[in-house]
């Protein structure tokens, strides 16, 4: 691969851009089935399997637009939407408690919930 990136870089001007074919296929792998329970939920695709959402998209605009909807859908991106007051000291606690363990769990090797 590092063989074939370097004769790309060397030899750009050779190349000319590839359009893929439309629609695409788009599939998002969620790592907790939770995510993807809510995407499906909120209507972004059609499910895979058990942590996965998928549509099918006319163009690349669509495919940009579903992509930034399903980050909205992550575990990580739930919890930070949660965020308490300020004044609720109690409440932070907890709130960051929470992303702490969520963040040891996106930190470490897929396994686990990703196994689920």
């Amino acid at each position: 691969m590092r063989r074939a990136c370097r004769e790309a870089a060397l030899h750009w001007q050779a190349f000319s851009p590839q359009r893929c074919a439309e629609p695409v296929l788009v599939e998002v792998a969620y790592g907790y089935k939770e995510s993807a329970e809510i995407a499906l939920r909120a209507g972004l695709g059609k499910r895979r399997d058990k942590r996965t959402v998928g549509k099918l998209l006319a163009d690349f605009r669509a495919v940009d637009d579903f992509l930034n909807q399903a980050m909205e859908y992550t575990k990580g991106a739930q919890i930070l939407q949660r965020r308490p007051a300020r004044d609720d000291l109690e409440a932070l606690e907890e709130w960051t408690r929470e992303i702490l363990a969520y963040a040891e769990a996106w930190l470490t090797s897929p396994q686990g919930a990703w196994e689920e």
